[in-house]
């Protein structure tokens, strides 16, 4: 999987963004505490919250948002995304039936 540029190996058992595509429940992570993957650190962020994209019980894509500092998203901020996420893989949904 590509993620801003950089490679995330979905095998890799250490990394918060592979585990959350293969588990599909939602993750909070901090790159300067030991995570992995690179692509938090290049973009300057600190706490990640990756939302795994689900379409007919696949796990798609994954959207990751991010903080420069080590504050974690908070519940409602959680919920939002989440919901967010929701609707995207709705419309990926729709178009696989056809309906878009």
């Amino acid at each position: 999987m590509r993620v801003a540029g950089n490679v995330v190996v979905l095998r890799d058992e250490r990394s918060p963004a592979a585990q959350s595509m293969r588990t599909q429940p939602p993750a909070q992570a901090y790159a300067r505490r030991g995570m992995p993957d690179v692509f938090p650190a290049k973009l300057g962020l600190d706490a990640v919250f990756l939302v795994p994209i689900i379409a007919a019980g696949i796990s798609i894509a994954l959207c990751a948002v991010g903080r420069e500092a080590s504050t974690p998203c908070g519940e409602q901020e959680r919920t939002w995304m989440e919901a967010a996420v929701g609707m995207i893989a709705s419309s990926f949904e729709g178009i696989r039936a056809g309906g878009m």
